[in-house]
């Protein structure tokens, strides 16, 4: 079995000697295979050249290694759940398999999971085993390394693998179901993915009970019945609680459902099935904080990640949970409207953290910094901080973010004509400044297949276009699935909404939907989602607000919103537009008073 899992020679001899060299034989990025030397002991040498170590290996020991590992059931290297992993997206999040070991078992080859890793004394967690069926060795080290490639992001790569394991094997019905999400994470057409995942529905009676619940639920999903594939992952939860990728979906459900109390105790339950995991402890901690006031249990999950965090023990499978940690504190003087005390702690840990992070977070860092300085309205900060980036694909989509906010809207346009990566965030803000065409693009594309974020799109495009009514509509379905879901989406609908209800002298309406966005505020530093880039969206619907009491002549309600906004914008540039005009709204009332 061992021999069958090794991984493939090549003709350049057995040694690698660059770290590009040991991430090309391993299939992965160069930052993964250094994590591995530093957290699960991936065999690396250094000899000396010059003033500094030049690492190489041999090809046999990594495959020792790589076997070893399996065979163990420890931990699988590698991101558990990739950049496309958003909790509330159950349909990308229900996809991998981390930690794997293979045994032989009545002719089948079944896989032995084990996620807990090298566990805390605190952790709760428990080995789980679960069954993916197959009679081939071959197919199996495809479908393995096919996962690990799909939870790193890497879905052409992994599907390559899947063909080649279903080619193989014919009958392994979870290879089929994982080549489906590798298309659909590709954004491929239903018609393309949805056959192998009824292919593997059919081969699922074979199975184990547990194997084929996953694949009822994921096709569910696939499908678009997103309820009946959350009453599955709950048998399935129930049928095997230590089944990882159940409790995760479970907790989207609850999630999407606006449950925070159990969708908060799910997540808690993902975090103790991998304590080692720096995001999923994240997501925990702040789930009982922030959703449900429970910051008791919250701080059990935070101090955890700060342990591995600081400790360099735990895996990050979002780089963003690495950088919500370090900002947390001046997040948290954020919500308390110490602005001062926020940016001293932002700037405590810009100097701090700076000099010693890798290259990659260290851009994380930049973007999560830039994003926290729009929220204050330092938009020369956020600016440079921005500038720093050096991915040619995210910065000008963050440069635009400070043209829009400046209201500097020819700037705005020349950024995203070259931005490569468009999504429904900046085609909204397009359609608000003229780049309706652009907007209809996106939509028409892989990006507005269907969701609350394209109903979000959709309502301010045709409220940009007059049609008021069916505006609300759309808008109306985007918020009240958004609220839990995306930030930045959810406040830029929820504004746009409440224009559009005032347009129609619903101000009640209007005033509900501001009322019940501004009590979101936690969510501008949601972890996962975007980052604190929300926050500024948050500011400009609050300032929607306090416009809205004034025309309505509830100076009050006007003067305390607009006094709000000004002091947390008290360290802002002068000529920030939210800024100014909120001040404006205050001198309009003291003026009125007056009179």
């Amino acid at each position: 079995m061992a021999d069958e899992l090794r991984l493939e020679p090549d003709a350049n001899g057995d040694r690698l000697e660059s770290w590009k060299q040991v991430a090309a034989y391993l299939r992965r990025d160069v930052r993964t295979v250094q994590r591995w030397e530093k957290t699960d002991g991936l065999p690396v040498h250094r000899h000396p050249r010059a003033h500094r170590p030049i690492p190489y290996a041999y090809k046999a020991e990594l495959d020792d290694w790589w076997v070893g590992h399996l065979s163990k059931g420890g931990v699988l290297p590698g991101k558990v759940a990739g950049h496309f992993a958003r909790l509330p997206r159950r349909h990308v999040v229900a996809v991998g398999a981390a930690a794997i070991a293979a045994i032989v078992t009545a002719g089948a080859f079944w896989l032995v999971r084990e996620y807990g890793g090298r566990e805390e004394p605190q952790s709760t967690a428990v080995d789980r085993v679960a069954h993916v069926t197959t009679h081939s060795p071959a197919a199996l080290k495809l479908y393995l390394q096919g996962d690990t490639l799909l939870e790193d992001d890497q879905a052409g790569e992994a599907e390559a693998l899947l063909r080649e394991a279903v080619n193989d094997d014919p009958t392994f019905a979870s290879a089929h179901l994982l080549l489906a999400w590798a298309l659909r994470n590709q954004n491929r057409p239903r018609a393309e993915y949805l056959p192998y995942a009824e292919r593997a529905s059919q081969l699922a009676v074979a199975s184990t009970e547990s194997e084929r619940l996953f694949i009822r639920g994921s096709l569910l999903e696939l499908r678009g019945s997103h309820k009946e594939a959350c009453t599955v992952f709950e048998a399935l939860a129930k049928v095997q609680p230590d089944h990882y990728w159940a409790t995760n979906n479970v907790a989207s459900c609850y999630l999407a459902e606006g449950d925070r109390i159990n969708s908060a105790e799910f997540l808690s339950k993902r975090a103790d099935l991998r304590p080692n995991s720096i995001a999923d402890n994240v997501d925990a901690a702040w789930a009982n904080e922030f959703m449900t006031g429970n910051p008791a249990l919250g701080k059990r999950y935070l101090d955890r990640a700060e342990r591995l965090q600081a400790g360099g023990t735990g895996y990050c499978s979002r780089e963003w949970s690495d950088a919500w940690l370090r900002l947390r504190p001046a997040y948290k003087k954020w919500l308390q409207n110490d602005v001062n005390g926020a940016l001293n702690d932002l700037l405590t840990t810009v100097a701090r953290d700076s000099g010693r992070l890798d290259a990659h977070s260290l851009e994380d860092l930049h973007l999560w910094v830039g994003s926290f300085m729009l929220t204050l309205g330092r938009l020369g900060d956020a600016e440079r901080s921005y500038g720093l980036v050096t991915n040619e694909g995210v910065r000008p989509g963050y440069m635009a973010l400070v043209a829009y906010a400046r209201d500097d809207s020819d700037r705005f346009r020349s950024l995203v004509r070259g931005y490569i990566n468009p999504g429904m965030r900046s085609a909204i803000l397009g359609a608000r400044l003229g780049l309706e065409e652009r907007a209809r693009a996106i939509l028409a594309g892989p990006a507005g297949r269907g969701g609350w974020q394209t109903e979000a799109l959709k309502g301010e495009l045709t409220f940009q276009s007059g049609d008021v009514a069916n505006a609300v509509e759309h808008l109306s379905v985007a918020v009240n699935g958004l609220r839990t879901d995306d930030p930045s989406t959810y406040f830029l609908a929820s504004e746009t909404l409440a224009r559009a209800l005032a347009r129609k002298g619903q101000y009640d309406e209007a005033f509900d939907v501001l009322e019940a966005a501004a009590a979101e505020r936690s969510h501008a530093y949601d972890p996962f989602a975007n980052g604190p880039e929300s926050g500024q969206f948050w500011m400009r619907l609050r300032l929607l607000q306090a416009e809205l009491y004034a025309q309505r002549g509830r100076w009050e309600d006007s003067t305390r919103v607009a006094g709000e906004i000004v002091h947390l914008l008290a360290l802002a540039d002068p000529t920030f537009p939210i800024l100014q005009k909120a001040k404006q709204l205050l001198n309009q009332q003291s003026w009125t008073a007056r009179r």
